[in-house]
């Protein structure tokens, strides 16, 4: 069977679906990744099918408009998320399209929720939904848009997810139709309408069980699988400096925050610094998107632009993290304490699930962090023996899990192949 993966966003968000994409790959099926040109080259070298996605997400992130998604107050950066995505859908909606024409199913990430039940409808195809986030409502846990703090009381979680999901696709519902019309030559739909159709397919959730598991609230269409781990280890080589790095002392802390970009990089590095000077500790300081400023100081820093996390992060003390899904499910996996400063969307969700499980100390939003909280969670994250028995015993649960094999037979039964 040909089945398209439509995953759309950042590396972090694209990596588990390549790793979903070579499982059904062993299983017997031909899989081509719908994402970024960016990705292009990534997706090739794992042997996959490539599917053009033309929107830049690094330079949607670096826009004005994707700044203020990111660093504007609460209704500021919904209103500026909103609009970043109502300006590419018709572009994405096209591009997508085009990657699927040919396709016998497809199975789409959180982002392409606007787009993969219409072009699915379009096509007369199956979709299986394949989230790394959870979006059904249960008495569990609130609505990822309302994590502060993770739970207030059963009423309060089920209660939470009406708005969440009206957040979730009221302001893009009349560019929905409007590509449904002029894109796919469909029919516009109500909101009714809309907000039953995500009910129609089953959903295979990429997280593990141990983290977060099935809530009793859930149906039979809906499935916890466990990470979609992607190591890339195996035949990659560590830059000798960095090899020296991490063993001329104490073990580091990996500090990165992904595809998030601050508004002020040199200041929050400056930041990131100072706390590493207070608490005498080393880090690995990774740059990347968040545009965060290389550092060689006194052989406390060691910067790069790219390791894989699966080999990096095991030789660290810590990680510090935005807790977007996958760095937060690969510092569990490690075994280590993590620290989350989130940005929006699910990361703080994730920030105080971590806590939670005493996996971590409580999240520090992004635009509150500082020198002085900075210092306090790293010494507690170093110190506090229930966190770090708590990162032990998940990393070890963890460890024992395979997603991708979980979420691969789930696939193929409701593909029924």
């Amino acid at each position: 069977m040909r089945i398209a993966l439509i995953a759309i966003g950042s590396r972090g968000d694209v990596q588990p679906y390549v790793a979903l994409g070579l499982g059904l790959k062993d299983s017997g099926h031909d899989v081509c990744i719908v994402t970024h040109a960016i990705f292009e080259k990534f997706v090739r070298d794992a042997q996959l099918d490539f599917g053009l996605v033309r929107q830049n997400p690094q330079q949607a992130l670096q826009s004005n408009l994707g700044q203020a998604a990111l660093n504007d107050n609460s209704t500021h950066s919904l209103q500026s998320f909103s609009k970043l995505i109502n300006e590419s859908l018709p572009q994405v909606f096209a591009d997508i399209l085009a990657a699927c024409e040919d396709q016998d199913a497809l199975i789409s990430s959180p982002l392409g929720y606007y787009c993969a039940p219409h072009i699915a409808e379009k096509l007369g195809i199956p979709l299986i939904n394949a989230y790394t986030l959870p979006v059904h409502p249960t008495r569990d846990f609130p609505n990822y848009l309302f994590a502060t703090p993770l739970s207030r009381g059963a009423l309060y979680n089920k209660l939470s997810y009406l708005p969440g999901q009206l957040f979730g696709w009221m302001p893009f519902i009349q560019t929905i139709n409007q590509c449904r019309k002029s894109v796919l030559g469909l029919p516009a739909i109500s909101p009714k309408m809309f907000m039953k159709s995500g009910n129609r397919w089953p959903m295979v959730y990429g997280f593990s069980p141990t983290v977060l598991p099935k809530s009793v609230d859930w149906g039979d269409k809906i499935d916890v699988s466990g990470y979609w781990f992607l190591d890339q280890a195996d035949d990659w080589q560590p830059p000798p400096a960095l090899v020296d790095f991490i063993g001329a002392g104490t073990k580091p802390i990996y500090i990165g925050f992904g595809s998030m970009n601050s508004q002020n990089p040199r200041a929050t590095t400056e930041l990131i610094f100072q706390a590493l000077e207070a608490t005498d500790q080393r880090a690995v300081l990774a740059t990347g998107w968040g545009g965060l400023e290389s550092l060689q100081t006194a052989g406390r820093v060691f910067s790069v632009t790219g390791v894989p996390h699966d080999w990096l992060f095991p030789q660290m003390a810590a990680v510090i993290h935005h807790g977007g899904a996958g760095t937060t499910a690969t510092g569990l996996r490690a075994g280590i304490p993590s620290i989350i400063t989130p940005f929006y969307l699910d990361q703080p969700f994730w920030g105080y699930r971590v806590a939670q499980l005493h996996a971590g100390p409580n999240p520090i939003p992004h635009k509150t962090l500082t020198v002085e909280n900075l210092s306090k969670a790293i010494l507690t994250a170093l110190n506090d023996p229930l966190i770090q028995n708590g990162a032990t015993a998940i990393g070890t649960a963890i460890r024992s899990e395979n997603g991708v094999s979980a979420a691969v037979n789930k696939i193929n039964y409701y593909l029924r192949v």
